[in-house]
């Protein structure tokens, strides 16, 4: 815990949860620095939403214990949105799974459910919030990156 005191190390501690965050969304990598959530999926239109946010957007701290006590050490990094509320506890198991799955790892099976669980909650409610960077995706490979500049909604089609 003590390393995250590094701005070095504490970027590239997040970009790996931030990427095994979007592989957790079944987001095929592709936006380095992206946290990628899933709005919406029609598998009738072979079509994925995703919505992505700026890894500047988030800060990635040591969850403190409340109070400090003597005793007690920390035991978790808690993600969050700057300038909100908004966050998620990511303790040991979770940042291990988050680890793998930034390394490709498929979290399919039944055990992986209750820590991504976890997720769930903090992916949705980051749904509500703004972002000017959506990504259509179309038959699981074809990519069209949406962004507003300028006031203007741009596209760009990726392969």
């Amino acid at each position: 815990m003590a390393a995250l005191e590094s701005a070095s190390v504490r970027t590239q501690v997040l970009a790996h949860l931030v990427r095994g965050i979007s592989q957790s969304e079944g987001v095929v990598p592709g936006d380095e620095g992206m946290l990628s959530v899933q709005v919406g999926s029609s598998e009738q239109q072979h079509l994925t939403v995703v919505k992505q946010f700026a890894l500047d957007r988030f800060d990635l701290v040591v969850d403190k214990a409340i109070p400090p006590l003597i005793e007690t050490m920390p035991s978790a990094l808690r993600l969050r949105l700057r300038e909100t509320a908004l966050g998620v506890s990511i303790e040991l198991d979770l940042y291990e799974l988050l680890r793998r799955m930034s390394d490709g790892l498929r979290a399919d099976s039944a055990e992986f459910a209750p820590l991504l669980a976890d997720l769930a909650v903090f992916k949705s409610a980051l749904l509500l919030h703004e972002s000017r960077h959506l990504v259509l995706i179309e038959s699981g490979t074809r990519r069209h990156a949406m962004q507003i500049r300028d006031g203007k909604l741009i596209r760009s089609v990726e392969r």
